[in-house]
């Protein structure tokens, strides 16, 4: 007989794959109280680790709460995860009334409901707290938008002399490479991350579809959204029609029994996480709109991932008419890239061996206990001694998630404090040769809170200077020879939250999420939108989709920060500047001249991710 097996052992394993899955979405749990009871719901609950991280980033992201795990939300997130069980074996187990026999001993749990029931019906029902945040008017932080100046949200001025060290002024990590992506094989000395004072042009990608002032919205016709998620839809039907050669498209709707190639949308049938029992798919033929929602069954796919709101080509059959049996996959089409012919990408390296550097840095700008914007004076001594030749600031400037924002503790307007950082950035940048862009985030307090997000306004005193570029969230921008795609608004987290793919323990997670961005071809492919994202479904048809896919792509998250090779695009999330009251990190990149014609971006590129 075999010996028996070590728990220990057992309980170990467990251990180190949580501690693993939680690392992939930027979570380290360091504390071992912590790590014990999300292995003990493990076992009580009856998940995997994949299916506990899943479990956890939906609560997070529903309850909005901050990703990172603490005793007291993981105290909530347990009695969740029981509800949940509960609601389970009741549906599973519930017994018929009529088996029950009832005594003097147990004759009060029969009256009890029906007492109950009969008192509230003579009550003013109570509100139930709902899971996710209620944005309106009365309880919105944004209440306090646009403050005039003569009127401020609290009368105590936050000053250095209230200041008493931090975490982030006693750090001893600044400065430490975090990550890399380096093709080329290039050491840094040859790099050297200086900037070599490169002639810098930028300009959008598509000047037809360019978003640079403030429109109307809160006036959305319910004909005019579903027009637009038409268009979305059509827009990647045609080029998967085309790159895949299929001919004939059929009807998910229709009872088939022949094997038959259909497009749509994938959606949840509930208010649920994605899975495999709540995904169904609405159809598109451009024969006929197909209002149906038909359930999808996907247990003959050998490996998928699905997200609500993804379009997808799919060959299957409909036997009964009731759901779509999918049997293949078709693999997205991204968009080609822009390519520059080589005798005019030269000119724009007049030194052959001397790449263009670029910085990027996401807020927010200052730590959740302060106002001194610590870490943007960092950033700044870090710009006045490398003289990248372009810095990107994504937004927010001023967070609405910051402590003392969130409590109106301060003496200046929204306005003022934003309009403060930003002559502190462009004093110290004009002390050398860089070209600065902004890009504004939902979470900016002061700015419009839509999704496309229009560019900040120039102030009157910066209108003779092109050095300082105001532009849209998204927005796809050309840099001398090089296509960028940026966004500040945190997609990676919403669709990781959403996402559901098989079979389990697929790895390389990120890696789906930014190569669906790229297959959809759009900044955000999600639907229906998160709650955090007041989405403007007709303007983002116009601005929101990517007119190629960019050599770069800045997508920054709450996750853990990265830099990948996805499809040949050097994708990168530069982690935030300041994470709570501790310092965050930043990224670099170096662009070397092309060599060759028709020399892939990817192939001449070096990057970092470097804590601030």
């Amino acid at each position: 007989m075999a010996p028996p097996a070590d728990k220990s052992t057992e309980n170990d394993i467990v251990v180190t794959k949580l501690v693993a899955e939680f690392e992939n979405f930027g979570v380290v749990l360091d504390d071992l109280g912590i790590i014990d009871n999300l292995r003990a719901m493990c076992k009580l609950y009856r998940l995997d680790e994949s299916s506990m991280v899943d479990e956890w980033l939906a609560f997070a992201c529903s309850s909005g709460n901050d990703i990172e795990i603490t005793h007291s939300i993981l105290e909530s997130f347990e009695k969740e995860l029981q509800q949940k069980n509960t609601k389970v074996k009741q549906t599973l187990c519930k017994a018929p009334s009529d088996d029950i026999v009832y005594n003097k001993e147990c004759i009060d749990q029969l009256l009890d409901g029906e007492e109950h029931n009969l008192i509230d019906a003579y009550c003013t029902p109570e509100m139930k707290a709902s899971k996710r945040l209620l944005k309106t008017p009365d309880s919105d932080s944004r209440k306090l938008l646009k403050t005039p100046l003569n009127k401020t949200p609290a009368s105590r001025i936050f000053s250095p002399n209230s200041y008493s060290p931090n975490m982030y002024s006693s750090r001893s990590n600044a400065g430490e490479v975090l990550a890399t992506l380096n093709m080329c094989e290039i050491s840094d000395e040859a790099i050297n991350w200086k900037g070599c004072k490169t002639k810098i042009e930028i300009s959008p990608a598509n000047p037809q579809n360019w978003l640079d002032k403030s429109y109307g919205y809160m006036f959305q016709k319910i004909s005019d959204r579903i027009e637009a998620l038409r268009d979305q839809v059509c827009n990647i039907a045609e080029s998967l029609q085309k790159e895949h050669g299929i001919e004939e498209l059929g009807y998910v709707d229709v009872p088939c029994q022949d094997t038959t190639t259909v497009i749509g949308r994938i959606g949840c049938d509930s208010n649920g996480r994605l899975n495999t029992a709540s995904i169904f798919i609405a159809g598109y033929n451009s024969n006929r709109i197909c209002r149906s929602k038909t359930p999808l069954i996907v247990n003959k796919l050998p490996q998928f991932s699905f997200f609500p709101g993804q379009v997808v080509a799919l060959d299957g059959k409909n036997p009964s008419g009731n759901a779509f049996i999918a049997s293949r996959l078709y693999q997205g089409i991204p968009l080609p890239f822009n390519k520059t012919p080589l005798e005019k990408a030269r000119p724009y390296y007049p030194n052959n061996d001397s790449p263009m550097n670029i910085l990027v840095a996401c807020g927010p700008f200052t730590t959740a206990d302060n106002l001194l914007y610590e870490p943007l004076s960092d950033l700044l001594k870090v710009i006045l001694n490398q003289e990248p030749d372009v810095a990107i600031l994504c937004g927010p400037f001023v967070d609405a998630k910051q402590e003392i924002i969130k409590q109106g503790d301060i003496s200046v307007s929204y306005e003022e404090l934003f309009m403060e950082r930003l002559h502190e950035i462009i004093d110290n940048v004009q002390r050398v040769s860089t070209s600065v862009v902004f890009l504004p985030s939902a979470r900016d307090i002061h700015h419009d809170f839509i999704y496309p997000q229009p560019p900040f306004i120039r102030p009157s005193n910066l209108q003779n200077m092109p050095e300082i570029h105001f532009l849209s969230d998204p927005c796809t921008i050309t840099i001398n020879d090089i296509t960028i795609g940026l966004t500040s608004t945190d997609i990676l987290f919403h669709m990781g939250a959403e996402e559901t793919a098989g079979p389990p323990g697929m790895s390389d997670r990120i890696g789906r999420l930014l190569r669906h961005l790229i297959h959809q071809r759009n900044y955000y492919p999600l639907y229906p939108p998160s709650e955090e994202v007041n989405f403007d479904h007709k303007n983002f048809i116009e601005y929101g989709f990517m007119p190629s896919t960019p050599d770069i792509l800045i997508v920054p998250s709450d996750l853990r920060y990265f830099v990948k090779d996805v499809e040949k695009c050097c994708c990168i999330n530069p982690g935030r500047l300041a994470k709570g009251q501790v310092g965050g990190s930043y990224a670099r990149i170096a662009v070397l001249p092309p060599r060759v014609a028709d020399q892939p971006v990817i192939n001449r590129i070096a990057s970092q991710i470097v804590r601030i």
